[in-house]
């Protein structure tokens, strides 16, 4: 908070500037670090009734924090939404490596192509492995899309491909 007179930091919580005795007032300087904290904070999976007391004691209008929540679970919606999009496509990938890898080996096996032994044994946990890894990713991007991360604890992954 800073004095609407002199512009000199006020307490947070003190209606009036000690110096001048004018009135306090929430800056653009505390709007954007409000917007800043909220943002990080709700990103990261804290409680949003937290935040929003939290910022209400330091003095910050209920309207503009009330906006800078709605913003913020908006944008956090938006961000697992794509990752669930991300993952979807790691998904399909790894489907597609897993039949590439059980095409050769299977092509291996009738003498179709030859291949080092090293390399089959590669293509044969391949060929087990992606599959798996298909599914938890599939089942991931699913939950991600539909619920928007309200499920995830927090956004861990938030530069992960950006």
């Amino acid at each position: 908070m800073t004095c609407s007179k002199c512009g000199r930091a006020v307490a947070p919580g003190e209606p009036w500037c000690e110096v001048c005795r004018g009135p306090a007032e929430f800056s653009s300087r505390d709007r954007e670090r409000m917007e800043l904290d909220v943002r990080a904070h709700v990103l990261w999976g804290d409680p949003v009734e937290e935040i929003r007391v939290a910022w209400l004691k330091k003095g910050a209008p209920a309207e503009q924090v009330r906006k800078a929540l709605e913003d913020s679970v908006r944008e956090r919606h938006r961000h697992f939404r794509m990752r669930g999009f991300q993952d979807l496509l790691i998904a399909a990938g790894c489907f597609l490596g897993s039949g590439l890898a059980y095409w050769m080996q299977h092509a291996v096996q009738e003498g179709q192509i030859a291949l080092p032994r090293k390399l089959t044994a590669y293509i044969m946990i391949a060929s087990i492995v992606l599959p798996l890894a298909g599914l938890w990713f599939g089942f991931r991007g699913v939950r991600r899309v539909m619920s928007g991360g309200a499920a995830e604890k927090a956004a861990s992954d938030l530069s992960e491909f950006e």
